[in-house]
């Protein structure tokens, strides 16, 4: 078996386990880069390059400066101008949180920025009446385009950038991408404005509430089927629950029912609700807010002698000015990902419980504390307010999609904005003028985040995706690979004379067909680490200009729009817009088509042949 043939077959191996997603894309990547290195094909040195590699230390100092950016509020606070100029009209709505979205994620990641937005956008179209379905995906197609703005904007930018470098070109500047950005952004929205909206789901998900920030509890209980499931019961004197914890009584197990709060009698102080743990005990006259499917509840409550409070059932149910509900979402590096809440201790670390669990557009309400937990999960979560409030500082594992305004004040730090907002401004600054490299500016402001105390060292690496860090370091060989075995030559070559009668045009379009349509289910990130050498032999063997193929292969791998699992951002988005899978490819396939046209009409423009 021939070197080349020996790559080829690892790297087909690898991008089938991506496809199937049977491992973690990182485990998988550093066993190719095992395979790599064992079969010889590349050295030692070679096979650990990539964890010193620029792009790959870009990329994690960008994770920081993100971090930085929500951890101290300055993006909340940026996000929360929207409301100023968004106005209560579907298109004005688009246009701005569009805007928006972009230019944030010009400058830090897509995931975080859509963290950001998400809830602003849930809140937005429940005060003006408009479907969320309308808004969440032209926020998530946003966050795509806004890294299409700067260098910065997405690892795919820096990783053309510099595949041009280690050929011995220039390498893109700070604002290179920006009128391609720029023209495909304007493009995107004119087509969700005028033709997209007529494609976006207007049926599923809810209908915004014209009175309120956020969904009324009522309305919760019903979009999750618990209105007859919940109600508060009144002890008898003597009952016999009094005196031993919750744990030994074994309520669950023998009644299927959950015991949530406790209330003193006839009295709404926030110090006289009481939380259900283990080892709580009951007392006489204690009002206890049972949720249970309407039979178990009522041989609960015959068993035991409670008097259900009828007259307070809706006024007092589960909303009031201290008790609430809320709707989590799990996000991408969520450390409850993978585990149940019970292996998590969801209850007893927050004083809060998960009531129901949404997954993609369906209800699962029974033993929710034992089911493994997934990536883009919402989670309906009761408990006080204050307790609620509180979730949204946990910014790494969740997006609290619906709080009243009182939550958001305390949770921005003044001084800590205004420094982050000089680090970044100095990043970028140092990027125009060319100060430092690039990788230099940008360590330069994530250790003075860290040293300015914007965030804690903690709080840095937490804030660092070490999947992605890893999985781009490991697939990085795999280029090395391909050109030690003359892999890449011969794959240019072939494309060089299969189509190079289609001139230049014909070339751009197919590879930027190749890298979106390969985005569609594989990292972006790798999709370009494979793609952009090729791209590059390609462009020397017509003898056109390098840079207009790369710039075409980096605004491809950011245009996956037509499948929810191209990237997280279309992911997050999914159920809490209550998307289907075919709303991406009716929406998202059009618009990946005009993101093609807008690359060959733009770029040649800004980058001549």
């Amino acid at each position: 078996m021939t070197p080349l043939i020996l790559t080829l077959l690892i790297l087909a191996s690898t991008l089938f386990l991506f496809v199937t997603n049977w491992l973690r894309l990182d485990l998988v990547a550093l066993m190719m880069l095992l395979a790599l290195m064992l079969s010889g094909l590349v050295s030692v040195e070679e096979a650990l390059a990539g964890f010193s590699d620029p792009v790959v230390v870009m990329i994690a100092g960008l994770f920081v400066v993100g971090g930085a950016i929500m951890h101290t509020g300055l993006g909340q606070a940026l996000g929360n101008q929207v409301v100023r100029f968004s106005g209560t009209r579907e298109w004005r709505l688009i246009l701005v949180l569009m805007l928006s979205v972009a230019g944030l994620s010009a400058v830090m990641s897509s995931t975080g920025t859509v963290a950001i937005f998400l809830p602003i956008a849930v809140s937005l179209a429940r005060q003006t009446g408009v479907h969320v379905p309308r808004l969440l995906m032209p926020l998530s197609f946003a966050a795509f385009l806004g890294g299409m703005l700067t260098l910065i904007g997405t690892p795919p930018n820096l990783v053309v950038s510099n595949t041009l470098k280690a050929a011995g070109y220039e390498g893109f500047g700070f604002f290179s991408f920006s009128l391609p950005g720029l023209a495909a952004l304007g493009v995107a929205i004119l087509y969700l404005l005028l033709a997209g909206r007529f494609l976006l789901p207007g049926h599923s998900g809810p209908q915004g509430n014209k009175n309120a920030g956020t969904f009324s509890v009522n309305d919760l209980l019903k979009t999750y089927q618990l209105r007859n499931n919940l109600s508060w019961f009144q002890l008898p004197a003597g009952s016999i629950l009094f005196g031993q914890p919750l744990s030994e009584l074994n309520l669950s197990s023998r009644f299927g029912v959950q015991l949530l709060c406790v209330r003193e009698p006839h009295r709404l102080r926030e110090d006289h609700f009481h939380f259900c743990r283990a080892q709580t005990q009951l007392e006489p006259h204690q009002e206890i807010l049972v949720m249970a499917p309407i039979k178990q509840m009522e041989t609960f409550a015959r068993e035991f002698g409670l008097v259900e409070l009828r007259s307070s059932h809706e006024k007092h149910q589960l909303g009031n000015r201290y008790l609430g509900l809320a709707e989590v979402l799990l996000l991408p590096r969520s450390r409850l990902v993978g585990k149940t809440l019970s292996e998590f201790r969801f209850r007893d670390r927050y004083r809060l419980h998960v009531l129901a669990i949404q997954r993609q557009g369906k209800l699962l309400t029974e033993n929710v504390g034992d089911l493994p937990l997934r990536f883009s999960d919402i989670l309906l979560v009761q408990g006080p307010w204050r307790r609620l409030e509180r979730l949204t500082l946990e910014q790494r594992d969740f997006s609290v999609l619906g709080l009243p305004p009182e939550a958001e004040k305390g949770r921005s730090h003044p001084l800590k904005m205004g420094l982050a907002l000089a680090w970044v401004s100095l990043m970028v600054l140092s990027l125009l003028l060319g100060w430092l490299p690039v990788v230099g500016s940008i360590l330069l402001a994530a250790v003075g985040l860290v040293v300015s105390r914007c965030l804690s060292v903690e709080e840095a690496y937490r804030s660092i995706s070490w999947e992605a860090v890893i999985l781009i370091a490991a697939i990085l060989p795999m280029a090395t690979a391909l050109q030690n075995t003359g892999g890449t030559e011969a794959l240019s070559q072939w494309l060089g004379e299969t189509l190079g009668g289609f001139g230049p045009y014909g070339m751009m379009a197919t590879l930027f067909m190749l890298t979106s349509g390969c985005s569609l289910f594989l990292s972006n990130t790798a999709t370009t680490v494979l793609v952009a050498p090729i791209a590059l032999e390609v462009a020397e063997g017509l003898g056109l200009s390098p840079e207009a193929f790369l710039m075409v292969v980096a605004l491809a791998a950011s245009s996956a729009f037509s499948t929810p699992v191209s990237s997280p951002v279309n992911t997050m988005v999914m159920s809490p817009g209550g998307y289907r899978f075919v709303d991406y490819v009716k929406v998202g396939l059009p618009l990946q088509l005009l993101m093609l046209a807008v690359a060959l009409l733009v770029v040649p423009q800004v980058l001549p042949l």
